[in-house]
């Protein structure tokens, strides 16, 4: 035998070589099996992620992202939060919801506020009396400035707090914090939330968007008098009050409307 295998040295590593080859096909590579599965694995999750939705899936998503905003303003309004849901879902080609770069929750604010004129039979008209504190009234003078972007938030508060300090009984029964007359009568409003929405939007309206962007030209408007020359400007005294104010509000803090919750 050993005689042959000195004599047969090629042949016999051949057939050991074989006979080794055999074995490890034979035997379960988990190595391979393991590798195998995680390449399926991450194909399946690239296939996934490359899976394009619908666009009713987009605005069901979208939608959800801005839950608090849409909860928070169906309160401030006085509309059904479900209702409200299914304006949006159904108008959002009109309201272009899915373009990009959208600010959401200004297109909420106007959509409501049209909606309001269009199907005044939506909302509701309960008066809620304010019992929250100036803290909670100037942070929403914060948020609303964030919508309504073009208003001086430091402007607006110091405007608030000179006409109503923010603590005027009569003026918050009225949920008005900036002395808004009507008919000679104080405007009232439903709730605080929805009177200093009115408040920063009228603003934003009727003074910031007309280029009534300083305090002294704001003034003129809204609390004028005639020089001796008799031209029509801002009361100095109104003036140097705001001004005085707005050393308070010269920082603007970034908030969520979960502030509010």
């Amino acid at each position: 035998m050993i005689n042959y295998i000195k004599n047969n040295k090629s042949k016999v590593m051949k057939f050991i070589v074989l006979i080794v080859g055999i074995v490890i096909l034979l035997v379960p590579h988990k190595g391979e099996v393991l590798q195998v599965e995680e390449v399926n694995l991450s194909t399946k999750i690239e296939l996934s992620a490359k899976k394009e939705l619908t666009e009713s899936e987009k605005v069901e998503a979208l939608l959800n992202e801005n839950f608090d905003e849409i909860s928070f303003f169906s309160k401030v309004f006085q509309i059904n939060e479900e209702t409200l849901i299914d304006k949006l879902t159904i108008n959002y080609k009109e309201l272009n919801l899915l373009d990009d770069g959208i600010i959401f929750k200004k297109i909420l604010v106007d959509y409501l506020f049209n909606l309001e004129q269009s199907e005044r039979e939506l909302f509701g008209k309960n008066k809620v009396y304010c019992t929250k504190d100036s803290g909670y009234i100037i942070n929403l003078i914060n948020y609303y400035t964030d919508i309504y972007d073009n208003v001086d938030y430091s402007i607006a508060s110091a405007i608030g707090e000179i006409e109503s300090g923010f603590t005027s009984r009569y003026m918050l029964n009225n949920n008005n914090i900036f002395g808004g007359m009507a008919n000679g009568r104080l405007i009232s409003y439903k709730s605080i939330e929805y009177g200093t929405l009115m408040y920063i939007k009228m603003l934003s309206d009727g003074y910031f968007g007309k280029g009534f962007n300083t305090v002294e030209l704001i003034g003129i408007i809204y609390n004028p008098m005639f020089n001796e020359n008799g031209v029509k400007v801002a009361k100095p005294t109104w003036v140097n009050n705001v001004k005085r104010a707005m050393e308070k509000y010269s920082v603007k803090e970034k908030l969520d409307v979960t502030v509010f919750n």
